[in-house]
């Protein structure tokens, strides 16, 4: 199996110079030829339009995939308490906001300090909000990041209409030696898909850093992953990117992501 018949998602960006409004950016996605887009870590605090950008993508016939849920306070859960209910609440309304808008996918992060332990209450309260989401329609989709145990406990209990997004740049610069690619190919729901340089975790466009993209790409097809492939982007730490017009950049992107296709 190859990956030249996956669509190709692109997340709004907000590090652009020239970044517009992300009604602007679905419009321009799906005129440069993308087939989804989703809305990643930090680019907004209006989940509310949540529903007005699903419409938005419909009239321009983009899919709106999948939305970051916030991920600060998650640690709370594992430790129970006041903060935990509040992260619970903010994890339902995004919950109740994407199966508003049709957003058939919720991507989280399960811990934030490599200092928090599992526990019961932890994954006492990852069963309900999985059992919750899945009466709504949305699936939540678990990243890798800075905590590698609390990912592979969360993934070991959760419903299996729940499972794993692979962010190729956390893996990179946090956890090298862990092979999620592998380890988690049967769950395999959503990508983030960037590079860096193995130290800070950048977001490049792939093919700009140190990841071994031939290997992963092998890895997919071999896993016959049938899914989205998502770049998940910005331009911080990239003068080049900033340079171009933000639509040279999109094309740019675009142009980028077809060629891993055909790796």
């Amino acid at each position: 199996m190859s990956l030249e018949r996956n669509k190709v998602g692109m997340s709004a960006i907000i590090s652009h110079p020239q970044s517009p409004s992300i009604d602007e950016q679905i419009k321009l996605f799906a005129a440069v030829g993308f087939d989804a887009f989703f809305l990643s870590a930090g680019v907004t605090d209006r989940f509310d339009l949540i529903p007005h950008w699903a419409s938005i993508a419909r009239t321009h016939h983009i899919c709106f995939e999948a939305v970051h849920c916030p991920s600060g306070g998650v640690d709370a859960v594992w430790l129970g308490g006041d903060a935990a209910i509040g992260y619970e609440d903010t994890a339902h309304r995004m919950i109740d906001l994407c199966a508003a808008g049709g957003v058939q996918k919720l991507v989280m992060h399960t811990g934030v300090s490599p200092d928090i332990t599992v526990s019961d209450t932890g994954l006492d309260f990852w069963c309900r909000l999985g059992n919750y989401s899945k009466t709504c329609g949305v699936h939540l989709c678990f990243e890798n990041a800075t905590t590698p145990h609390l990912l592979d406990a969360v993934m070991q209990n959760a419903d299996r209409y729940h499972g794993f997004c692979h962010d190729t740049g956390h893996q990179l610069c946090y956890t090298p030696n862990i092979h999620y690619e592998q380890l988690y190919a049967d769950r395999l729901l959503f990508t983030h898909l960037h590079d860096n340089d193995g130290m800070e975790d950048k977001h490049w466009l792939p093919l700009d850093g140190k990841f071994d993209w031939d290997n992963y790409v092998a890895a997919l097809s071999t896993a016959a992953y049938d899914g989205t492939l998502n770049l998940e982007l910005a331009c911080a730490h990239a003068e080049n990117y900033r340079q171009m017009p933000f639509e040279d950049f999109v094309r740019y992107a675009f142009s980028r992501i077809c060629t891993l296709k055909r790796l």
